[in-house]
């Protein structure tokens, strides 16, 4: 299913994103790729209140039984999770358990968007909501509790791009002596 199971790499989350649309996950704020069981969904009521109390029916309806995710709790889920057990535990494999603003502001390598380089695996960011490059100007992002995961184009809102600290991203080569000269 992964290529590295080992190493948390800008491929596998593009896997692990296309799985989540091709599933057709549903979104419930605070959870990040489990299934979601009603205690589950009691839990993050109790946590985050009107940001998943006021969805109730809706989410029981639509996403009861299926796999879950905010916006940043799909790619954390990706980082916790571990391929030997199928299980997804939370602050595993290095990757924080932070916002989506927080990853933002981790992340070293970043730039506006209009500078977005041909990297699938990269995450892209407007303020308090992320997603996930997976090439070709195409976007997978759990977009809200009425709509789940879906798959969007560029630039539909985004304002910067990213690489995620924890997960590992080829390494862009530089040009050698005579390619510069070349000019």
């Amino acid at each position: 299913m992964f290529t590295d199971a080992q190493t948390k790499n800008s491929t596998d989350l593009v896997i692990w994103a296309k799985q989540a649309y091709e599933n057709g996950w549903g979104y419930v704020y605070g959870t990040y790729g489990n299934i979601l069981t009603e205690e589950l969904l009691h839990d993050r009521a109790s946590m985050f209140g009107e940001q998943v109390t006021g969805f109730e029916d809706f989410i029981r309806e639509n996403w009861m039984r299926r796999r879950t995710a905010d916006c940043v709790g799909l790619i954390k889920g990706y980082g916790w999770y571990n391929p030997d057990s199928g299980e997804i535990v939370v602050g595993t494999n290095g990757m924080a358990d932070v916002t989506a603003n927080g990853m933002f502001d981790a992340a070293t390598v970043k730039g506006t968007i209009d500078s977005i380089p041909e990297v699938p695996g990269l995450a892209v960011w407007q303020d308090g909501h992320i997603g996930i490059y997976i090439g070709n100007g195409e976007i997978i992002e759990a977009m809200g509790t009425e709509q789940g995961v879906v798959k969007t184009t560029l630039p539909s809102g985004w304002t910067h791009w990213l690489e995620i600290s924890y997960i590992s991203y080829p390494q862009q080569e530089e040009p050698t002596r005579e390619e510069s000269q070349e000019g």
